[in-house]
């Protein structure tokens, strides 16, 4: 399973919309993957390397090297500029 696969899952587990079509701050249409939530993106994230780790991604700090975040007005998007759908 990708590690794209794995986030949109644990978005399924956890209630989070999942984005495979994000584009961020100096991606110049550049897409990834990308999680929206209204909750402490910090604790998302530690949710997300649990849960990786639980998969059986034993380098999740590799494999998230990059994680990113925007202000979408109410929510919040965690997004990851080196994870993109293939």
């Amino acid at each position: 399973m990708s590690l794209a696969n794995m986030i949109q899952e644990f978005c399924e587990i956890m209630g989070y919309q999942y984005r495979k079509d994000y584009s961020g701050r100096y991606m110049f249409g550049k897409e990834c993957v990308g999680i929206v939530t209204g909750e402490n993106i910090v604790e998302v994230i530690i949710k997300l390397a649990d849960y990786l780790y639980e998969c059986g991604v034993s380098s999740v700090e590799k494999e998230l090297s990059k994680v990113c975040y925007d202000n979408m007005g109410v929510d919040m998007i965690i997004y990851f500029p080196n994870v993109s759908v293939d």
